[in-house]
C-alpha cells in the first residue's frame, strides 16, 4: 500500500473546563495525487511507532465524492473526561470515529454495518458520539463520514453539561415551531371547512406539506425510521420539499388570480407540475434534486413579479403575500449560505441555524393574515352585493306581483281553459277563468287531472293508459320526453259533463321548463268547440250527400234501381250463409265472393264509389278467408254485410228522398205486373192471329205497347255495359278502344238483361286487362295503340249466342299452364291441348294476371260467369283462334260465346202487320 503524508496538520484543541463547546473544523473532502481509483485509508492519518503498524476494524472500503475526512488533537486540561461529537447535519450514511490515545485505538461506528444492518442511538435526531478522555491527557480524533448530500456542515466538540443544556434548548425552539405551525394549519383547515374557499385548502396543503418536511430537515424521519430503509428516508426530504413548492405555486395561482394574467398562469400551472413530477424523481435520482432548484430559481422571480403587478393594479391582500414571500425567501437564503459553510466559525452561526425555520414560520403566518385579509374584503363585497340583492329581491316581488295581477286579468280574459298539470298529475293554483266554465266546475286548484278530465274523456282504455304515460314520461325530465310522446295526446275529444250531455273540446298541449330545463308542468289549452263539430259533421254529411247524389245521377234511375235490387239480393244471400256457418265454409265463402266480386264489378260500372270502395275492402277479407281458414269470424262478418247494407240504403234513400226516384223496375212499383203483362201479350198475340179487322189494329197497338214496357232492346243493353270501358281505359292508361256491334237487333225480357249485364261486367274487365295490350306493346307487334273490341249476336236453334273477341294477344297460355300445375291442377310434364288449357281459366285461381289489383287478378271472374250462366240456363264457351309466339311465349286469340236460354228472348210474332 501506497503511503502518503497527512493532508494537514491536525489542530489541537485545548479543554480548560467542563462548560466548554468547541467548533471544530469544517469537514473537508481531501484530495490526493495520483490515480482516481486510489483509496484514502486510516493509515493516512496514523503515524507508526516502533517500527509496529496499528491494524483498525470495521474500516470503510467505499470512497464517492460525499466521503469526507478530518482529524484533530484533544489536550484535556478540565475535570471533565466525557465529551460528545456532534455533527451537525443528521443525513448520513455512516459514520467512524477513531480515538488514538497512549497507543491504542478505539473505533466508534454509527449508521449502516457491512451485515446491512443499522447501528444508531435513538435518543439524539443528529448524530452524537460520546467519547472519553482523562484529565491531563491527549487524545488524536480521525473522523470519517460517508453522506449523500453535498451540504457543507460542522462538527463540535462539547462537555456532557454543554450538550444537555443545548439538546434541550433545541428541543424547546422546534416544539414551539412544530407547534406554531400545526395551530396554524389547524385554524385554517376549520375556516376551510366553514367557508369551503379553496384558497384555504392550498394553503393548508402547503403549510402541513412544509412542516412534514422540516420535521425531515431536523432528522426525525431519519431518527425513528432509518433502520427501516435509509435510502428512502434519505430521498423523502427532497421529495416533500418538491410537494410543498407544487401547492404553494397552486396557492399562489388562486390567490393573486394569475388567470387575469393568461401567459404567467400558464407557466407557473406547469412549474408546478413540474415539481410533482421531480417529487417522484427524488426517489430514484439525486439529479432531480438539481433540477428542482433550477425550477424553483425560475419560478420564484416569476411569482414575485406576479405578486408585484397585483400590489401595483391596487390588490391590498396581495402586499400581505409579497412580504410572506420576501420572509421565506430571505430565511432560505440565509439557510442556503450556512449549508455550504459562509458562517462557520462565525459567532452568528448557531443563531442562523433558525432562520429558514424563521423565514417559513413567517410566511406561513403573512400568508395567514393575507387569507383572513382576502376573506375579509370578500366578506365586505358579499354584504355589499347581499344589499344590493335584498333590494333587488324587493323590486322584484313588487315586479312579480305587478306581473301576477296582469297575468291573471289576462287568463280571466282569455275565452278559453288554460290548466297548468304538475307532478302526481295535480292542477295547479294558475288557471284560466274558462277553465271552470266550460267544463262546469266551480274549483279545480288541487284537484286531480286523471279525475276531472282524463276519465271523462270519451276515449277508450288504451287512448288513455297513453295519455297517462305520456305525461308521467314528460314532468321531471327532458323537453325531448315530452316531444317524442305528444303525438300520443288527442286534440279533439268528447268531454262528459254528465251522464246526460257533453260537449267537444279542442285541445292543445305544451309545457314549462324549470331552470335546469327539465319540465315543470304541461299545459293544456281547452275550448269548447260543440258548435263548430256539428257544423263540421253537418258539413260533412252534406258533402257526401252531394258526392252520393252525383254518383246516382250519372245513370238512369232505372240502371240505378236495377242494380240497387241485384245489390239488396247479393247481401241478403251472404248474411243467410254466414248465419249458417258458424265455422269456415268453403262452399258458402266462394259464393260470398263471387257475389261480392260482383256487386263491386257493377258498383264500379256505375260510379258508385262509396259502394265500390266498400266491396273492394271486403273482398280482400274474403281473399284471405281462403288463405287463412282460422280468420272466419261470423260477427265480424255480419258487421262487414251490415255496414255495406247501410251504405246501399243511404244509397236509395236519397235517391228516393233528395231526388224523388221511384223503385219502378221493382214488381211493387211497376205500372204492370210483369207477370200479367207476359199473359196479355200471349192473349194479344193469339187474338191478332185470328182477327182481321178493327180489332186487330187495337191489338196490334195494344202488343207494341206492352211489349215495350216489357223487353229491353238488346243494342241498348249492350252498348249501356260497354260505357264502362272508358272508366277501365282511364284507370289502366289505355286509349279507349274501338267498339263494334253487329247482329243485336233483338230484345230480351228484363231477366235477360240482368244476366247479361251481370256477364259483361266480368268479361269486359278481363278484355281490358288482360287482352287489350298496353300502347307501347302493340306498337312493337305493329299493331294500332287503340284496340278493337267487337261484339255481334245471333240466334242458334232456340238459343240467343252473343259473342265477344279483341285484337289484343288472347290467354297467355304457357302462364295458365303454370298456374294449373302450381295448384295441383295438372302434373308438371304432362301433355296437355290448348282446348283443354284454355279452359282452365275457369278454375278457381286461375289468372294470367302479375298480381291482384282492384279491377282483376283474383282468379274467380270467368269461373264466377261460366256458373252464373249455367245456373241461369243459359252456357259460356271459347272458341280458340290460330296461336302465336311473342317473346318466346304462347298465346292463343280466343272468342268467347255467351247462350242465353230461349226463355229470356222474345217471342216471334205470327202475323206481319
Amino acid at each position: 500500500m501506497q503511503t502518503l503524508s497527512s493532508p494537514a496538520s491536525a489542530e489541537t484543541i485545548i479543554i480548560k473546563d467542563q462548560n466548554s463547546e468547541y467548533s471544530l473544523s469544517r469537514l473537508k473532502m481531501f484530495a490526493f495525487p495520483g490515480s482516481e481509483n486510489q483509496k484514502v485509508t486510516i493509515d493516512n492519518f496514523i503515524s507508526v511507532e516502533g517500527g509496529t503498524h496499528v491494524s483498525l476494524e470495521k474500516f470503510p472500503q467505499d470512497q464517492s465524492n460525499r466521503t469526507l475526512w478530518t482529524e484533530f488533537n484533544i489536550a484535556n486540561e478540565s475535570d471533565e473526561k466525557s465529551f460528545t461529537i456532534e455533527l451537525d447535519n443528521p443525513h448520513f450514511r455512516h459514520m467512524n470515529v477513531w480515538v488514538i490515545q497512549d497507543g491504542s485505538i478505539r473505533h466508534h461506528h454509527l449508521g449502516e454495518m457491512d451485515d446491512g444492518s443499522y447501528e444508531k442511538p435513538l435518543t439524539h435526531i443528529r448524530p452524537v458520539l460520546p467519547i472519553s478522555i482523562e484529565k491531563s491527557r491527549q487524545a488524536k480524533i480521525i473522523v470519517y463520514v460517508e453522506t449523500y448530500t453535498d451540504i457543507v456542515f460542522t462538527m463540535k466538540l462539547k462537555s456532557e453539561k454543554k450538550f444537555s443544556e443545548d439538546y434541550w434548548l433545541e428541543a424547546t425552539i422546534l416544539a414551539m415551531y412544530f407547534g406554531a405551525v400545526f395551530i396554524i394549519c389547524i385554524y385554517n383547515a376549520f375556516v376551510y371547512f366553514s367557508t369551503r374557499n379553496n384558497h384555504y385548502l392550498l394553503y393548508v396543503a402547503y403549510s402541513s406539506t412544509a412542516g412534514i418536511f422540516f420535521f425531515w430537515l431536523e432528522g426525525y424521519f431519519y431518527r425513528f425510521f432509518a433502520t427501516i430503509n435509509t435510502d428512502f428516508v434519505l430521498n423523502l426530504g427532497p421529495a416533500l420539499y418538491a410537494v410543498a413548492i407544487y401547492f404553494l405555486g397552486q396557492f399562489s395561482r388562486k390567490f393573486l388570480r394569475l388567470k387575469e394574467t393568461p401567459r404567467i398562469d400558464r407557466i407557473v400551472k406547469w412549474l408546478t407540475y413540474t415539481f410533482l413530477f421531480l417529487s417522484v424523481c427524488a426517489f430514484a435520482t439525486y439529479d432531480a434534486v438539481r433540477i428542482s432548484r433550477l425550477v424553483m430559481a425560475f419560478m420564484f422571480p416569476l411569482l414575485i413579479f406576479a405578486a408585484i403587478y397585483r400590489v401595483w393594479n391596487g390588490a391590498k391582500d396581495a402586499r400581505y403575500y409579497l412580504l410572506a414571500f420576501m420572509f421565506f425567501l430571505v430565511g432560505s437564503v440565509i439557510q442556503l449560505l450556512r449549508n455550504y459553510g459562509l458562517f462557520i466559525g462565525s459567532e452568528y452561526d448557531e443563531m442562523l441555524r433558525y432562520s429558514m425555520h424563521v423565514g417559513t414560520l413567517s410566511e406561513i403566518s403573512l400568508f395567514s393574515f393575507a387569507l383572513a385579509s382576502k376573506i375579509k374584503i370578500l366578506q365586505d363585497q358579499k354584504e355589499v352585493l347581499f344589499d344590493k340583492i335584498k333590494s333587488m329581491n324587493e323590486n322584484l316581488e313588487k315586479e312579480v306581483g305587478r306581473k301576477t295581477k296582469e297575468v291573471r286579468s289576462l287568463l280571466d280574459s282569455i275565452h278559453q281553459g288554460i290548466i297548468k298539470i304538475s307532478e302526481g298529475s295535480i292542477i295547479c293554483n294558475e288557471h284560466s277563468k274558462e277553465a271552470t266554465t266550460i267544463i262546469g266546475e266551480d274549483k279545480i286548484s288541487g284537484r286531480n287531472f286523471e279525475e276531472l278530465y282524463l276519465e271523462k274523456f270519451d276515449l277508450g282504455y288504451d287512448d288513455k293508459a297513453k295519455i297517462r304515460s305520456c305525461l308521467e314520461a314528460a314532468l321531471g325530465e327532458s323537453e325531448f320526453n315530452f316531444e317524442v310522446n305528444q303525438d300520443h295526446l288527442p286534440r279533439e275529444v268528447k268531454y262528459h259533463t254528465s251522464e246526460k250531455s257533453s260537449i267537444w273540446l279542442a285541445l292543445d298541449w305544451g309545457y314549462e321548463l324549470n331552470d335546469d330545463k327539465t319540465v315543470d308542468s304541461i299545459v293544456l289549452s281547452y275550448r269548447d268547440v260543440t258548435e263548430l263539430i256539428k257544423l263540421r259533421h253537418m258539413s260533412q254529411k252534406a258533402e257526401r250527400e252531394n258526392n252520393i247524389i252525383l254518383d246516382i245521377i250519372a245513370h238512369s234511375k232505372e240502371d240505378f234501381f236495377r242494380f240497387m235490387n241485384k245489390a239488396e239480393s247479393f247481401i241478403a244471400e251472404n248474411i243467410k250463409l254466414i248465419k249458417n256457418s258458424q265455422v269456415y265454409s268453403e262452399a258458402s265463402i266462394k259464393v260470398m265472393f263471387i257475389n261480392i266480386h260482383t256487386l263491386k264489378g257493377h258498383a264500379r260500372y256505375l260510379g258508385l264509389s262509396l259502394i265500390k270502395d266498400g266491396t273492394h275492402l271486403i273482398e280482400q277479407e274474403y281473399s284471405n278467408l281462403i288463405n287463412d281458414r282460422s280468420a272466419w269470424n261470423q260477427r265480424k262478418l255480419l258487421g262487414d254485410m251490415e255496414n255495406i247494407a247501410g251504405i246501399i240504403t243511404e244509397y236509395k234513400s236519397i235517391a228516393e228522398n233528395k231526388l224523388s226516384w221511384k223503385n219502378e223496375t221493382s214488381p211493387e212499383t211497376c205500372c204492370f205486373d210483369r207477370g200479367t203483362v207476359k199473359d196479355l201479350i200471349h192473349g194479344t198475340n193469339r187474338i191478332l192471329q185470328k182477327s182481321k179487322d178493327e180489332v186487330y189494329e187495337i191489338g196490334l197497338k195494344l202488343y207494341e205497347t206492352l211489349t215495350s214496357r216489357y223487353y229491353h232492346s238488346l243494342e241498348l243493353c249492350l252498348k249501356e255495359s260497354l260505357l264502362d270501358i272508358e272508366r277501365l281505359a282511364k284507370d289502366l292508361n289505355k286509349p279507349h278502344p274501338q267498339l263494334h256491334l253487329s247482329g243485336v237487333e233483338f230484345r230480351i225480357t228484363p231477366e235477360g238483361e240482368n244476366i247479361l249485364h251481370d256477364v259483361m261486367v266480368h268479361i269486359l274487365r278481363n278484355i281490358m286487362d288482360h287482352g287489350i295490350e298496353s300502347p307501347d306493346i302493340r306498337r312493337a307487334k305493329g299493331k294500332d295503340e287503340i284496340g278493337n273490341i267487337h261484339v255481334s249476336a245471333c240466334i242458334r236453334g232456340t238459343d240467343l249466342i252473343i259473342e265477344i273477341y279483341d285484337d289484343g294477344q288472347g290467354i297467355a297460355i304457357d302462364r295458365v299452364i303454370k298456374k294449373a300445375i302450381a295448384f295441383g291442377l295438372i302434373k308438371n310434364g304432362f301433355n296437355i291441348s290448348d282446348v283443354e288449357a284454355a279452359k282452365l281459366i275457369f278454375h278457381e285461381g286461375i289468372s294470367t294476371a302479375s298480381s291482384v289489383t282492384e279491377i282483376s287478378g283474383r282468379g274467380v271472374g270467368m269461373g264466377a260467369v261460366k256458373k252464373f250462366l249455367e245456373t241461369n240456363k243459359g252456357g259460356f264457351d271459347l272458341v280458340l283462334q290460330k296461336p302465336y309466339s311473342h317473346n318466346g311465349e304462347k298465346f292463343i286469340p280466343i272468342r268467347l260465346q255467351i247462350k242465353l236460354n230461349k226463355t229470356y228472348i222474345e217471342e216471334s210474332v205470327g202475323f206481319v202487320a
